[in-house]
């Protein structure tokens, strides 16, 4: 991926239960560039944006800001840079 990347993922996977949920070998989004992610219900689009919006750390893989890798250490300081926009109520009342 290109050093202009604002959010790259790569070799990243989600399990829930043993069961894999997301496997995005590589995504990057660039500044200023607008990204839609669609799919049919259960194929791993909430799970994308909870993990690209630090919400949900990958069991396998590397989640980047900016150049940098993110671990859970640092996770807090850099989702106090983001926002998040939930489509219903019941999801931000999850959330808390």
């Amino acid at each position: 991926m290109s050093a202009r990347t604002v959010v790259e993922l790569a070799g990243v996977r989600v399990t829930y239960d043993r069961a894999t949920v997301l496997d995005v070998p590589t995504l990057g989004v660039a500044p200023g560039e607008v990204l839609a992610v669609i799919g049919p219900n259960g194929s791993g689009k909430s799970t994308l944006l909870r993990v690209v919006g630090l919400l949900e750390e990958p069991v396998q893989g590397t989640v980047r800001i900016h150049g940098r890798s993110v671990d859970t250490r640092r996770a807090l300081a850099e989702r106090r840079r983001m926002a998040t926009v939930f489509q219903r109520m019941e999801s931000l009342l999850a959330e808390a």
